[in-house]
């Protein structure tokens, strides 16, 4: 979908690399802290990843895949590994034995919800960094940015 917002004309070199290097940090420490949450967690970064999409209700492993952006294969070997875990439980679809269908587990949820508090205080740490007045701002841009680096990728 094409933005409406006016564009200034191609970014500069310089810019690109100021960009990129702020990219760059912003990822590595996105990574770094939530690579930090995962020290007592029950689950890695792309397992919760895969129980997002779960906590609104069961799904065939292929909508999983779809959701999550990866190969089917890729999602099922990581069920196979959160199912053992007691996390999620897989059982062929009723009416269509060709489907898997995924949900958490009481216990899933509860993995879950641990995850996302640990993630939200992490943010909140972060958010809490800027000044009130900033916050807002700090949050639209990301948003454009998120949707930027979306509308740009390759499909």
């Amino acid at each position: 979908m094409p933005d409406d917002r006016p564009t200034t004309g191609a970014p500069t070199a310089d810019e690109v690399e100021r960009f990129a290097a702020a990219c760059n940090a912003v990822y590595a420490a996105m990574r770094r802290n939530r690579g930090r949450t995962e020290d007592d967690a029950t689950v890695t970064e792309s397992q919760a990843a895969l129980l997002e999409p779960l906590a609104r209700g069961p799904m065939s492993v292929g909508e999983l895949a779809e959701h999550a952006g990866l190969a089917q294969p890729t999602v099922t070997r990581t069920l196979k590994t959160l199912e053992r875990a007691e996390i999620v439980v897989r059982a062929r679809r009723a009416g269509d034995e060709r489907t898997v269908q995924v949900e958490l587990t009481p216990h899933g949820r509860e993995v879950l919800r641990n995850t996302r508090e640990r993630l939200r205080a992490l943010q909140s740490a972060a958010l809490g960094c800027f000044p009130p007045d900033q916050r807002d701002h700090v949050t639209a841009v990301l948003v454009d940015l998120a949707r930027a680096i979306r509308d740009t990728s390759p499909r």
